[in-house]
């Protein structure tokens, strides 16, 4: 403000918006989600959202708690093969909200991973 030598009025007017979004989930899903093509929903119906915090970085998604137990993460790959290995990896139940591609894909490395189980 200390180098403004003039003001002059634009017509243009600013609305306050009555309940504004909450500034660390906006930046939250800025990077966790939009830059990615896939965006996924996943519910962790027995996790509370300490817990899933503890596992899952503030950059790779946000938390959300859902339920008196549960939580819900919003994420993003470029791969369904990326989102998988991360779910998987976590070692927690969990329920794939959106999208239903990456419950496909899920269905598919299952079965994969089925048949090496058993040596077919």
């Amino acid at each position: 403000m200390d180098r403004v030598a003039a003001a002059w009025r634009t017509g243009h007017r600013f609305v306050p918006v009555p309940h504004p979004p909450d500034a660390a989930t906006l930046v939250g899903e800025a990077i966790t989600t939009a830059p990615y093509r896939h965006h996924a929903v996943i519910a962790f119906p027995l996790t509370a959202p300490e817990e899933l915090a503890r596992r899952v970085p503030a950059t790779v998604g946000v938390i959300q708690p859902d339920g008196e137990s549960g939580c819900v993460l919003t994420t993003g790959a470029n791969e369904l093969d990326i989102l998988a290995g991360h779910l998987v990896g976590l070692d927690l139940d969990f329920e794939v909200r959106e999208p239903p591609e990456l419950r496909h894909h899920l269905r598919t490395v299952a079965s994969r991973l089925d048949r090496a189980a058993s040596g077919s």
